[in-house]
């Protein structure tokens, strides 16, 4: 496929690249390039056994555009702040050229007068001394070498009460360019030293050869930054130095040992490698929050995809609205679990609610006060479904139909210890019930066993995995612990999970809510739920928590009526006077487990 040029500077990024390209190029033909770059930097440095050094670097240096000045920093040895014998050389295409040493009074004068010259401009301060080595000359588009050399006394220092002496010297210091090819030769007098340790700081990558029996040292750097000085130390016995008079004393005493120690546990390499490991450390900490997190939102949520998390967490303060779910469910989502006339009473208001029995008042001869109360049982299912229906409902007349009173009675004649029997068995019955219930919300949602275990194993072993990384360090103290909450919490929702499907959740939510709105409904104005009646549907659920007589007294209050039994008072009153009546029969009972009814 040819591409033809019309073709190729058609296309809109390679117009608008062409374009920075011819911007970038006018801006540096306008500016006048000016560039200066050090391709090499030599370093000899010869130790005498007096502890005074020969300095001698050399500087290869090329110059793109106009100069006619360059500064060459020089830094001296660590603690010393004088120089003697100082000697800037020169050296263009092989030539060597030694400049003359101008005076501080030539940095005002014009650069071009100074040609030939260097000034040196000195700086001292608490931790190095440096040279400002300002040399004058025509540079421009040049490729020049400078060769500096100076002596300097004190140079090594001896630690007078150990067998340690030491060299510490900034190579490379102050240049505010990228300083490549470092060469660092260092040769001590006293040839044949004992032990020659050596460490480099301000670079990762450097390559050393040590000559003991020669006592030369041989450092090669590939670059060296301007932000960073490249400095060496290197580490001896005395016996290198013998006639060194620059002593200090120090407490502890130092060894070869603990110098070494020191020097390398500061040295970029090692600090690197800690800033390494720790990173990971920090990566591998991030990894196990994450995963922890993972864990306990996957708990959160149940099998069935459409549930997720706010679902979990969704809290409702009061909830006035009839539960979804039966008597028998809702009695043992809140937990009560005790088998006792409440519960009965409850389930025998819910088959009213449902119609299978019809709830009517009997009213005396004036046909106003309330008599007694009639039941008309209109599913004959209902009578076998316990054994408490067959003992209250035994005596229907041909309708299908028993008074309160009717029952009261047939419980009077049966005697205490009858009744008792047959209240006893209707109990255990119904606890077994509830057990085949519970056992059947346990089973409507699981989630696959495998999985949890991989899940929270894995979380364990990666804690186990942290612990041995850290190596006994707190690195991972957070994470550990966040980990294991994050597992605890999410063994807690998976149980959770297994005892709830999805709807069962809802309901279960809606059981607490209306629960916590039924104890706290002297908080509330029950009036503004309208019409009394509208409570007939929840005294089934109320009466299972045995507050029944509580809401009566609360309803009474609020919409100014009287306790007296007469066919004024809302039905849901009825419903209430009826559940009392019935319940007195079996208070004592349960009298040795429930209060009786207010």
């Amino acid at each position: 496929m040819k591409i033809t040029l019309k073709k190729l500077f058609s296309n809109k990024k390679i117009k608008i690249f062409l374009g920075i390209f011819i911007v970038l190029v006018a801006i540096l033909l306008v500016t006048k390039i000016k560039l200066y770059s050090i391709s090499h930097y030599t370093s000899n440095v010869y130790l005498r056994n007096d502890g005074s050094a020969r300095v001698t670097n050399l500087v290869k240096m090329r110059f793109v555009g106009t100069y006619n000045q360059i500064s060459i920093p020089q830094t001296l040895p660590n603690g010393v702040d004088t120089y003697r014998n100082l000697k800037v050389e020169e050296i263009v295409d092989g030539k060597v050229k030694r400049l003359k040493r101008g005076l501080d009074e030539d940095l005002a004068k014009d650069p071009k007068t100074n040609y030939g010259k260097y000034v040196v401009s000195p700086t001292w301060n608490k931790d190095k001394t440096t040279m400002a080595i300002r040399v004058y000359d025509n540079l421009s588009n040049k490729k020049v070498s400078y060769r500096i050399s100076y002596s300097v006394a004190d140079a090594v220092v001896n630690y007078g009460n150990g067998n340690v002496s030491i060299f510490k010297w900034n190579v490379v210091d102050g240049f505010n360019k990228k300083v490549r090819n470092i060469d660092l030769n260092v040769k001590l007098q006293e040839k044949k030293a004992a032990k020659m340790n050596s460490w480099i700081h301000g670079s990762l990558k450097y390559n050393t050869v040590t000559d003991r029996k020669k006592g030369i040292l041989h450092i090669k750097v590939p670059k060296a930054l301007p932000s960073k000085p490249l400095r060496v130390v290197l580490l001896t016995p005395k016996d290198a130095f013998l006639y060194n008079s620059n002593t200090i004393y120090t407490t502890p005493v130092p060894s070869l040992k603990s110098v070494a120690k020191h020097e390398f546990e500061t040295s970029d390499i090692q600090l690197h490698k800690k800033k390494v490991k720790k990173f990971s450390y920090s990566i591998m900490w991030l990894f196990t929050i994450l995963f922890g997190i993972g864990l306990f939102v996957n708990s959160l949520r149940l099998y069935n995809k459409q549930i997720y998390v706010f679902k979990f967490l969704k809290f409702k303060r009061f909830n006035y609205q009839k539960p979804s779910v039966d008597v028998r469910v809702f009695q043992s989502q809140v937990k009560h679990f005790k088998i006792n006339r409440f519960t009965y009473l409850a389930q025998l208001l819910q088959a009213i609610d449902k119609k299978k029995i019809i709830l009517e008042i009997a009213k005396n001869e004036r046909f106003q006060d309330i008599d007694d109360y009639k039941l008309t049982v209109i599913e004959p299912n209902f009578i076998t479904a316990n054994r408490l229906n067959e003992l209250l409902f035994r005596n229907l007349d041909e309708k299908n139909s028993i008074k309160l009173s009717e029952i009261n009675d047939t419980l009077t004649l049966m005697g205490e210890a009858n009744v008792n029997k047959v209240y006893q068995k209707w109990k255990k019955d119904e606890q077994e019930a509830y057990k085949k219930m519970a056992a059947n919300q346990r089973n409507i949602f699981e989630i696959p066993k495998r999985s949890v275990l991989i899940s929270v194993g894995t979380a364990y072993l990666l804690i186990l995995i942290n612990l041995f990384i850290s190596q006994g360090k707190n690195y991972f103290v957070i994470p550990i612990i966040a980990l294991i909450a994050m597992s605890l919490l999410s063994i807690y929702f998976i149980g959770m999970q297994l005892k709830f499907s999805p709807d069962q959740f809802e309901q279960y939510i809606d059981s607490k809510a209306f629960v916590r709105s039924i104890h706290n409904i002297d908080k509330i104005k029950v009036q503004k739920f309208g019409n009394i009646n509208k409570w007939k549907k929840l005294i089934p659920y109320i009466c299972v928590l045995g507050l029944s007589q509580h809401l009566k007294n609360k309803l009474l209050k609020e919409y100014n009526l009287s306790d007296e039994k007469n066919d004024r008072l809302p039905i849901a009153i009825h419903y209430m006077n009826f559940a009392t009546e019935l319940a007195d029969n079996f208070v004592a009972l349960d009298i040795q487990n429930f209060q009786k009814i207010k």
